[in-house]
């Protein structure tokens, strides 16, 4: 593999975590419903609860890819 596509895939990875940390954070309650970070889709931008159910929801499927992506990188 070259630089450039080792340093691509990494980058894909990293961005992955950020999403998985920002999706755990917000499940967690840490991040409060926003306009700017998150799952910001009509069902989760509902109500509190909405959020905080939408964020746990989307947590097993993040780590998934999370996973997929970072041995894709590999």
């Amino acid at each position: 593999m070259t630089y450039q596509a080792n340093f691509a895939g990494y980058t894909i990875a990293a961005a992955m975590l950020v999403v998985v940390l920002v999706t755990q954070l917000a499940a967690s309650g840490r991040i409060r419903r926003n306009g700017f970070i998150g799952l910001r889709i009509p069902p989760t931008m509902a109500s509190d609860a909405a959020w905080v159910a939408g964020h746990r929801a989307a947590l097993v499927p993040s780590w998934i890819g999370f996973v997929v992506v970072t041995i894709a990188a590999g």
